[in-house]
């Protein structure tokens, strides 16, 4: 795991990051708040880069998990 840094500005996931690049097209993120993982966030980027997407979960208040799926297309 990256080492962690503080998040300046208002962050829905919290307030200090650490990510780390896995290879050259793949990226993982830990969101924390209070020193707790509330966030995690995968990128990667397709061979050619034309296609990237970006996976994240999250806690949700009452206990419930979010995932959220977005994908970039290079037009």
């Amino acid at each position: 795991m990256g080492r962690t840094a503080p998040i300046t500005g208002n962050c829905p996931y919290g307030d200090s990051i650490a990510r780390t690049r896995v290879d050259a097209k793949y990226d993982r993120a830990v969101y924390k708040n209070g020193g707790t993982a509330t966030a995690n966030q995968t990128s990667v980027v397709s061979g050619r880069w034309e296609v990237a997407d970006s996976h994240d979960n999250r806690d949700e208040p009452k206990g419930r998990r979010s995932t959220r799926v977005v994908v970039y297309d290079k037009q």
